[in-house]
């Protein structure tokens, strides 16, 4: 996941279907697919990841909504904090990531778990502002996300 949306690479279009753009990375018998699409309409956006091992699915996390674009680099870069960390929470970014004034947040529904095996979570990102004329966050985008181990 290091080497792809969050580090800026370009994404390709999925074979027979030129709406989705992929990441791939091969190791050895395990491949990612990191897959995903956006809505030019409404930028309203799904996507998948999926880890195979000899050709066989072995895990899969699956995301999905908005974001304003101006909210993107403070996405990519509290993904990249946990990516190139090498954690794993809840298949995405730290929670309370802060960047230019953004704050990444991300909340599990795990009964305290966050494991690879089985996740959900919401995450989001907000900027400081006033609403009423009292100060409050101002929400720039959401995802749900979930995933599971299929071994």
């Amino acid at each position: 996941m290091a080497t792809g949306y969050a580090a800026g690479a370009t994404a390709t279009p999925v074979f027979g279907d030129t709406d989705w753009k992929r990441f791939g990375c091969r190791e050895g018998d395990l491949l990612l697919e990191d897959r995903y699409y956006v809505n030019s309409s409404n930028a309203k956006s799904v996507g998948e990841t999926r880890i195979y091992h000899a050709s066989r699915l072995i895990w899969f996390m699956s995301y999905g909504g908005f974001y304003k674009k101006e909210a993107i680099p403070c996405l990519k870069a509290a993904l990249m904090a946990n990516y190139t960390k090498g954690e794993f929470y809840a298949g995405r970014g730290q929670n309370e990531y802060t960047q230019d004034g953004y704050l990444y947040m991300i909340v599990t529904d795990n009964s305290g778990r966050i494991g690879f095996d089985r996740f959900f979570a919401r995450e989001a990102i907000f900027r400081a502002g006033t609403k009423d004329g009292v100060e409050a966050p101002i929400p720039f985008g959401r995802h749900e996300v979930w995933g599971i181990s299929l071994i």
